[in-house]
């Protein structure tokens, strides 16, 4: 295993210490808040997305 991958490792074992903590300190399950914002964010993709579909179908049926 090389460096990095140690490094890497270590990393998310302090991420995961670190949400556990929050999730026992606030009552919040810290990995279902960040799936909800995840789901929030591709929803505004996804609409963002649709907004500028229409706008180019718009911009072919009217010239523009």
């Amino acid at each position: 295993m090389g460096l990095l991958d140690k490094f890497k490792e270590k990393a998310a074992e302090v991420a995961d210490n670190a949400k556990d903590q929050v999730s026992e300190a606030t009552g919040f399950d810290v990995d279902q808040a960040l799936d909800a914002a995840g789901t929030a964010i591709e929803g505004v993709d996804s609409v963002t997305e649709a907004v500028e579909s229409f706008g180019e179908t718009k911009d072919r049926l009217t010239g523009n």
